[in-house]
C-alpha cells in the first residue's frame, strides 16, 4: 500500500520518512553504477552571487539536514534573485536542466506523468512524425495532489491515441508516483515485457530533465543511449507558464521549484537513485 504524506504541493520537499516510506513500496531495480551523476557546480555559483554559504552543495549530509538547510536558505537565494543578484547565472541554469539532445530514431519513449497533457502529446509528436517505435507513459500521479482522478499513464494513453497512436504501441504503467519510481518501474517493465532498446527517450518537461536524465544514467547500462526532449509547459491564457525558461526566476514559487531541482538531486546522492 503506498503511504499518503503530508504534502500538498511540489514545492514542498520530501522528509527521510517519506522517502523511506516511497522506497519501501516502490519497484526495486538495483543500480547498474555506483556513480553520480549531478553537477552542482551551478548551484554553488548561484549561492555565491548572493553571498551565501554553498554548504548544502558541498558537504555530506543527510536528507533531513540537507532539507533543513534548504529551508533556511531558499528564501534568502528567493529574495536576492528576485532583486536581479544571480542574473548572471540565471541561463546557465535554464542550459543545464533543460538541455536536450539532437533529435534521433529511438526504440522506445518514455513520457512522465504531470500534471499537463503537453508531456503526452509532445510523445504522440515523436511516434507519428518517426522518432520513436513504441510510448511507455509512466506515473500514477503524486499522491500529494490528485490531478487527474485515474493514473496519470492512462490518462497519457487516452490522450495519444486520440491524437492517432495505435493502442498497441502504449504501454502503461500505472503505480509510479515520482521520477525514481518512474525510471525504476518503468525499465523493470520494459524487461518483463521482454521488450530490447538500445535508446531511450525521455520525455518530460525542461527543468526535471536533467533530474530525470540522472536517474536514468543510474539505472541504465552504459551502453543504452538517451535522447532528452522537453514538452511545452501549459500557458496561462495567453502568458508563458510560471516555470517556462525567461519566467520562472521573476516568482518566489518559480524559483523556488527550480532551485529545489537542485536540492531533490541532492536526495538523489544520498539514496543512490542519481
Amino acid at each position: 500500500m503506498i503511504p499518503t504524506f503530508q504534502r500538498t504541493h511540489a514545492k514542498d520537499l520530501p522528509t527521510t520518512e517519506e522517502i523511506k516510506a516511497m522506497m519501501a513500496t516502490e519497484a526495486q531495480r538495483k543500480p547498474s553504477t555506483s556513480n553520480h551523476f549531478a553537477d552542482f557546480s551551478i548551484a554553488r555559483d548561484w549561492l555565491k552571487l548572493l553571498g551565501l554559504d554553498c554548504n548544502l552543495f558541498t558537504n555530506t549530509k543527510t536528507i533531513d539536514e540537507i532539507n533543513e538547510e534548504a529551508s533556511k536558505i531558499k528564501p534568502l537565494v528567493v529574495q536576492g534573485t528576485l532583486q536581479g543578484k544571480a542574473n548572471a547565472i540565471l541561463r546557465k541554469v535554464e542550459e543545464y536542466f533543460g538541455k536536450e539532445d539532437k533529435l534521433e530514431k529511438a526504440d522506445v519513449a518514455i513520457i512522465f506523468g504531470g500534471a499537463t497533457l503537453l508531456r503526452a502529446e509532445k510523445g504522440a509528436e515523436m511516434y507519428l512524425a518517426g522518432w520513436v517505435d513504441r510510448l511507455l507513459m509512466t506515473g500514477k500521479g503524486p499522491n500529494y495532489k490528485g490531478v487527474f482522478d485515474r493514473p496519470e499513464a492512462e490518462v497519457y494513453k487516452d490522450r495519444a491515441v486520440q491524437l492517432g497512436v495505435p493502442k498497441d504501441k502504449i504501454i502503461e504503467e500505472k503505480a509510479s508516483i515520482n521520477i525514481a519510481s518512474n525510471v525504476r518501474a518503468s525499465l523493470n517493465l520494459l524487461d518483463e515485457l521482454g521488450i530490447k532498446y538500445h535508446s531511450i527517450m525521455q520525455i518530460i518537461s525542461w527543468y526535471p530533465q536533467r533530474r530525470t536524465w540522472v536517474t536514468m544514467k543510474k539505472y541504465l547500462d552504459p551502453e543504452v543511449k538517451i535522447i532528452r526532449v522537453n514538452s511545452d509547459l501549459p500557458k496561462i491564457g495567453d502568458r508563458p507558464a510560471m516555470y517556462e525558461k525567461g519566467e520562472w526566476y521573476k516568482t518566489e514559487e518559480g524559483i523556488e521549484i527550480i532551485f529545489n531541482e537542485f536540492v531533490k538531486m541532492r536526495h538523489q546522492e544520498v539514496t543512490n537513485t542519481g
